[in-house]
């Protein structure tokens, strides 16, 4: 029986996505990925998945995300970290 290699080739896909300049193979790497995890009935790691735009798949970095920091939180002193992708997706996250 073979081993399937589905699991190394979705780490290295999520990998190569960050490494490379280009945001559209990026976002090619990103999309692959998932379809790779689907046929392959995997799930992608949590963090894995945090590092890409839930609608796009393009890597969040400084080049395809803007950053800012935003205090309006229901708790105070509790700062949410806003995440706007250049497809118009934003997430936000708490700090702490």
């Amino acid at each position: 029986m073979k081993k399937k290699a589905g699991p190394e080739r979705v780490c290295y896909l999520a990998q190569l996505a960050h490494i490379t300049p280009s945001p559209v193979l990026a976002r090619m790497y990103g999309t692959a990925m998932t379809a790779v995890a689907r046929k392959a009935v995997i799930r992608v790691n949590a963090t894995t998945k945090q590092r890409f735009c839930k609608k796009c798949w393009a890597p969040r970095n400084t080049e395809t995300c803007k950053w800012r920091v935003i205090d309006e939180s229901k708790k105070k002193n509790r700062p949410v970290l806003v995440c706007e992708c250049s497809c118009g997706n934003v997430s936000r996250r708490h700090l702490f």
